[in-house]
C-alpha cells in the first residue's frame, strides 16, 4: 500500500512538473494592433482594453501601430508586418 501511494505521488509530481515546463515553453504570439485616429469611437480606450485582455491571457504580446491623424498622409504609415504573428485592426 505504501509503495502504491509513493508511486502515485511521484507520478502526480512528474505530471505537474511536465505540464509546468510545457506551459513555460509555449510561444507568445507577437501581435500588432492597428488603430485609426478617427472620431467615430473611443479607440484609445478600446485599444488598451483589448491589449489587457490579450496580454492577461499570457498568450499574447501586443504592440500598437497608429495610422496618421484624419486627413494625414497614409503613405507614411508603413508598419513592419513581418515581425508579428497576428494583426488586429481596431479602426
Amino acid at each position: 500500500m505504501k509503495t502504491r501511494l509513493t508511486l502515485i505521488l511521484v507520478l502526480l509530481i512528474y505530471i505537474g512538473a511536465a505540464s509546468h515546463t510545457h506551459a513555460q515553453q509555449k510561444k507568445v504570439i507577437k501581435t500588432m494592433m492597428i488603430a485609426g485616429q478617427d472620431g467615430s469611437h473611443y479607440w484609445q480606450g478600446a485599444c488598451e482594453a483589448m491589449k489587457q485582455i490579450l496580454e492577461n491571457s499570457g498568450m499574447f504580446k501586443v504592440d500598437f501601430a497608429f495610422t496618421p491623424d484624419f486627413g494625414g498622409d497614409i503613405a507614411t504609415f508603413k508598419p513592419d508586418f513581418h515581425q508579428y504573428d497576428l494583426i488586429v485592426i481596431n479602426l
